[in-house]
């Protein structure tokens, strides 16, 4: 059996974790939530979801499964364990959270609305953001102007590029091995 979550559970989880940002204002969480509890209630086929595989016995064996389960209760879990992923203090984080290293706050938020603008206009976006602000960007800018795939497209690739080149882990120059340390030991203090 797939261990994810099925697919129309998946949107809640990412509710749930909308939800929980604590740097994103409620305003931008709230739309956020709004937009995707719209798309799943489109996406929706039902009010039950069945899940069926096979589950492992012994060795090559397996047994089949089948449950069905009320769509409203899957939904509510999802929100549940996306907001415990972003909040969850985890020993292999050194009691942080997931939030507290990597999150989307309004900083991001406005870095991903400078991009789309920057894209919608036909401009660069090579020095606007990181490649979460840069794809959330594109993103946005697509939902509002599909039309303008192929343009949207050639700045993202330009844009990720340059993102590429001067990260200093990953980037074309040698990584700097006392930074990546400072920043491990900073990230995970």
């Amino acid at each position: 059996m797939d261990p994810h979550p099925t697919d129309i559970i998946r949107l809640h989880l990412a509710i749930g974790a909308t939800e929980s940002l604590s740097g994103l204002s409620t305003v931008a969480r709230s739309q956020y939530v709004q937009d995707i509890e719209d798309l799943a209630k489109k996406l929706a086929d039902g009010d039950v979801v069945t899940i069926v595989g096979n589950i492992p016995v012994d060795g090559d064996q397996f047994h089949p499964f089948e449950v069905k389960v009320p769509l409203a209760v899957m939904q509510q879990a999802a929100r549940n364990v996306g907001g415990y992923i972003v909040t969850a203090r985890l020993n292999a984080l050194k009691q942080h959270t997931i939030q507290e290293i990597e999150t989307w706050d309004d900083a991001d938020e406005a870095k991903a609305l400078a991009v789309k603008a920057a894209m919608l206009a036909g401009n660069s976006a090579v020095t606007l953001g990181d490649d979460a602000q840069l794809l959330a960007g594109a993103t946005l800018a697509l939902l509002e102007q599909p039309a303008k795939y192929d343009s949207v497209t050639k700045v993202l690739n330009d844009g990720l590029d340059g993102s590429f080149q001067r990260d200093p882990i990953w980037g074309m120059r040698p990584a700097d091995a006392v930074y990546i340390r400072y920043v491990k030991e900073l990230v995970l203090k």
